[in-house]
């Protein structure tokens, strides 16, 4: 018997941690908005005590570029972690903290700072469109383009059945 061929190996995705004060708008907003990117792991934290997710060593480890919003959070990092911080990458956007969360103008205001260090948000793809009888659905997965098609009712199930193309 002959081995199968190893598996190809997926490029390694850089580890991105936003990072603000309390984690609930400008951080928060960030990794949502990365969360299913195909080049990019994201977390995000927050760097005040009662902060939704606090920023911890473990997690300076994990990330390989560090992006803060303001410059106080940069010197916080320093004056807690300056061991963690020794050969990172950290980039501060000049964010401040006016926004609400998921907010389009902090999204467009992420999305520019964010490009300006060369971090690309992918657009969400979905698409659908009626070909005759057959309903045809396309979405962006991970990087992957899945298409769906004969998308039909089905008897034994609550949702649709598809045929995946």
């Amino acid at each position: 018997p002959r081995n199968p061929p190893p598996m190809p190996r997926r490029p390694k995705r850089e580890r991105l941690l936003f990072i603000c004060t309390y984690n609930q708008s400008r951080s928060f907003t960030a990794e949502r908005l990365f969360h299913d990117h195909t080049h990019y792991d994201v977390r995000s934290a927050g760097t005040h005590r009662s902060a939704t997710k606090q920023v911890t060593a473990h997690l300076l480890g994990w990330a390989d570029r560090i992006i803060v919003m303001e410059d106080t959070h940069h010197a916080q990092l320093r004056e807690r972690f300056p061991d963690a911080l020794t050969t990172k990458t950290v980039v501060c956007l000049g964010i401040p903290d006016e926004y609400q969360p998921l907010a389009d103008s902090l999204v467009q205001v992420l999305t520019e700072r964010l490009r300006a260090e060369g971090i690309e948000w992918e657009e969400p793809f979905h698409h659908e469109q009626q070909d005759g009888e057959q309903k045809v659905m396309a979405t962006k997965m991970r990087g992957m383009i899945l298409v769906c098609k004969d998308i039909v009712p089905s008897d034994s199930m609550k949702t649709p059945a598809m045929r995946i193309a």
